[in-house]
């Protein structure tokens, strides 16, 4: 085990601890995946709605008007629509505390004969998860949508929950836990997720 200065992005010093252990992740079922770190336990879950077709919200007038100025990915006939979302919580591996959240949801549309994929994102968000963390400081927290190209969509949600003592400008941070919630889609309308690392 050994001591780490740690300096945070306002410039501030401060002490924590590195105990050099590697990561285990282990991955439960499709849907859910846990990760033991040297001071953190991190659950990733996603979750999966059915698919159904995406021109089903364009039978109102309004709803045609939109798909004629739309992408022209919407044009096609096999297009479908997905919901999906994806949480990573994070707990205390001393304690056992819930002590952050990060969260993505987003609705992905598709087509396999034209191989695209657009999204619209629903809700993101990094909070606080318990009482225990009255004290501590959600910071750097960033949401992306990433398009590698047009046949596939990414959505990331991340940021860090500190908890600590600060006087003028040097402290003690107890801990300092990153957390990444993302979700990935296809043309052929595969979801899957991901805990990114810090």
């Amino acid at each position: 085990m050994t001591e780490e200065k740690i300096s945070s992005a306002d410039g501030s010093a401060a002490l924590g601890v590195d105990s050099n252990l590697p990561d285990k992740t282990y991955e439960l079922d499709n849907q859910t995946a846990i990760t033991f770190r040297e001071t953190q336990v991190e659950i990733n879950i996603l979750e999966e709605e059915a698919e159904t077709s995406a021109c089903r919200s364009r039978r109102t007038v309004f709803g045609k008007l939109a798909c004629l100025m739309a992408e022209p990915c919407y044009a096609a006939s096999d297009e479908k629509s997905k919901k999906a979302a994806c949480k990573t919580i994070i707990y205390d591996a001393l304690t056992g505390w819930k002590c952050f959240t990060v969260y993505v949801k987003a609705r992905f549309t598709y087509s396999k004969s034209a191989k695209t994929c657009t999204v619209s994102t629903l809700s993101h968000y990094a909070k606080k998860s318990s009482p225990a963390t009255l004290l501590s400081t959600v910071h750097d927290t960033e949401y992306t949508v990433e398009k590698p190209s047009k046949k596939s969509r990414t959505c990331r949600q991340s940021g860090y929950i500190r908890t600590g003592v600060t006087i003028k400008g040097v402290g003690l941070v107890t801990s300092d836990y990153y957390a990444c919630a993302a979700l990935t889609c296809n043309y052929k309308g595969k979801v899957t997720k991901d805990h990114c690392t810090a």
